[in-house]
């Protein structure tokens, strides 16, 4: 008895599940979900909700048009012995890692375009960096960007100013900072470093960066998520599930039998088609 291809709709659903518990960055954002098929490529328009300024309130939000150019996809095979496992086996050897898979590399594309449409970029915490107005905003670090912040009394809660003037004292609360070990790195970088003999000749060089962390408002941030089209290929099976603005599709291919084992295969899909839009005016980048 095949324990996955029996409710193949039901193991859709487990894996968006755990697609969206396993987000950082990606759950932080907007989610902009149509139930309008498309394909890798097209461009849909996306209206963000706007921004909170001081003292004016929210901000009318942006259109942008996203180029859904991230297909993000996961795979597996599964021989007839391991089918024949139990429902809750499947998911903790097969479902879960795949899932947890394309929730990291949501993250990452998620984070690159943020990075990439970023409206400014300051240095790092440790150079006497000094946090800008974080009222309504997220911070997400690398691993050793949270250390460092733990270790910086700057930004120890309890030791916080809120009188408007020492920015540089901010806290950042519970809820406001999340680390993602798949924030974009920058190891090197060009710059100018000096003239030739002369003096009338740039010389070029480069510098060591380092991680990036994002300070940004959520509402400047949207991800674009749009359900693909069913595949009319001889014997697929697939199933469509949709759930808090995420959309993934699970397709099941004959892939054997294996001519050295005899072994009769099936590749599981995983695919989800996904693009960012950004407001440059609510995310920096923190080199970290």
């Amino acid at each position: 008895m095949n324990k996955l291809t029996d409710d193949l709709q039901h193991a859709a659903n487990t894996a968006l599940m755990f697609v969206k518990s396993n987000l950082v960055a990606t759950g932080l954002v907007v989610n902009d979900y149509e139930d309008m098929i498309c394909e890798h490529g097209d461009t849909v328009p996306v209206t963000l909700p706007g921004t909170y300024t001081t003292g004016v309130g929210r901000r009318p939000g942006k259109e942008v048009d996203v180029e859904l150019s991230d297909w993000t996809c996961c795979s597996f095979l599964m021989d007839i012995e391991e089918r024949s496992k139990s429902f809750a086996d499947i998911v903790n050897e097969y479902i879960e890692p795949a899932a947890i898979a394309m929730a990291e590399s949501l993250d990452r594309s998620t984070l690159f375009w943020m990075a990439v449409g970023a409206g400014s970029r300051s240095g790092s915490p440790g150079g006497g960096f000094k946090l800008p107005n974080i009222s309504g905003k997220y911070l997400i670090v690398p691993p050793k960007a949270q250390a460092d912040l733990i270790l910086d009394y700057k930004f120890y809660p309890m030791r916080a100013k809120y009188d408007g003037t020492a920015l540089s004292n901010a806290a950042l609360f519970d809820g406001q900072v999340y680390m993602d070990q798949n924030c974009p790195v920058v190891t090197t970088e060009m710059c100018r470093i000096g003239t030739n003999g002369n003096g009338a000749t740039e010389v070029m060089g480069r510098r060591e960066i380092g991680d990036m962390s994002l300070l940004f408002d959520k509402d400047s941030v949207a991800l674009a998520c749009r359900p693909l089209p069913a595949k009319e290929a001889f014997q697929v099976s697939q199933a469509v599930s949709t759930f808090a603005g995420l959309s993934l599709r699970l397709t099941v291919t004959p892939h054997g039998p294996d001519p050295e084992t005899e072994k009769v295969w099936d590749r599981f899909t995983l695919e989800m088609l996904t693009g960012v839009g950004v407001d440059p005016e609510g995310i920096e980048v923190i080199y970290s």
